[in-house]
């Protein structure tokens, strides 16, 4: 009796191979009243490293916290992606957390923000920064030209200008470039160039200061 000879198919040759596409699955979030989780996880921070080349979670998770005086506990966990969480049983604590940023882990900043009920791979990605404007002519320290210069930066948080100096509180977006210089047009036709004297990260070894400075040059110093 001859043999049966094996189709192709039967054999396993010749099928397409399958890809990571054809394997994945859609799954469709169901809806449900998640108010209850939402409180729950009020009292949480978000955060995000800035060079996972350089920073480590789990390592991040333990020391973070031993720049903060806080009063309650604090739980970390790795969410995967290079992200991060942290949950406090005080919200005073979070408070105080969020208002003493920016903050770095190994020698590179860290996002953190507090966290929000939204469905987003961007967030988090803000850091606050302190910005000390340089080379600005005197009779135009004014809350104006704040309000002109924070929107090329990011988003204004504060401001304090004073007889010495002038600085602003912006809330930059991390994961886009810097803004490192620009033209300052005045009425007069005359123009000057500003421009960041030094990138927010890394963070040296013996700079301890969370502050960087924006300098505005003439156009004659260009």
């Amino acid at each position: 009796m001859a043999s049966r000879r094996y189709t192709t198919a039967e054999k396993g040759k010749g099928l397409p191979s399958s890809s990571t596409d054809t394997n994945r699955k859609r799954i469709r979030a169901p809806d449900f009243d998640f108010s209850d989780l939402v409180k729950e996880n009020s009292k949480t921070l978000i955060g995000r490293l800035i060079n996972p080349n350089e920073q480590q979670v789990e390592h991040l998770i333990l020391e973070l916290p031993k720049q903060w005086a806080l009063r309650g506990k604090v739980i970390g966990a790795d969410l995967g992606n290079d992200c991060f969480q942290f949950r406090f049983d005080r919200d005073e604590d979070l408070q105080c957390v969020l208002l003493n940023r920016p903050y770095q882990h190994n020698h590179w900043m860290v996002i953190l923000e507090r966290w929000e009920p939204v469905i987003s791979s961007t967030f988090p990605s803000k850091i606050p920064f302190w910005i000390t404007v340089r080379g600005l002519p005197l009779h135009f320290w004014h809350e104006k030209m704040v309000y002109n210069i924070a929107p090329e930066l990011g988003q204004l948080e504060d401001y304090d200008i004073t007889k010495t100096s002038a600085r602003i509180r912006i809330l930059l977006d991390a994961l886009e470039p810097l803004t490192l210089e620009s033209m300052v047009d005045f009425s007069t036709g005359e123009e000057t160039r500003k421009s960041f004297r030094n990138q927010i990260y890394p963070i040296q070894k013996n700079n301890t200061d969370s502050s960087f400075h924006l300098h505005i040059l003439k156009q004659s110093d260009i």
